[in-house]
């Protein structure tokens, strides 16, 4: 997927993904974003299986894995609160 999102490559000397500039990503990403909340959105809020479950999946890229996971907790804070004002 992070290869695909960002046209990278992975450095298995480095041990690192690499954009096509060389800047290192990291991801943090799950299909399993749940909240029975999420219900309320609808397609045009979003994509996925929300309406029916509730579920959505997100990918979050960034220059570092705490940066990943910093954006991966903003979204989902951010589903959360759109979620609420249903």
């Amino acid at each position: 997927m992070l290869q695909f999102l960002t046209s990278g490559r992975y450095d298995a000397g480095r041990t690192q993904f690499l954009t096509p500039d060389g800047a290192t990503r990291c991801y943090y990403a799950t299909d399993n974003v749940v909240n029975v909340a999420y219900r309320r959105l609808t397609p045009d809020d979003l994509i996925g299986a929300l309406s029916e479950y509730g579920k959505i999946g997100v990918v979050a890229i960034e220059a570092d894995q705490e940066r990943a996971q910093a954006l991966f907790r903003d979204t989902v804070r951010v589903l959360d609160e759109e979620a609420a004002r249903g």
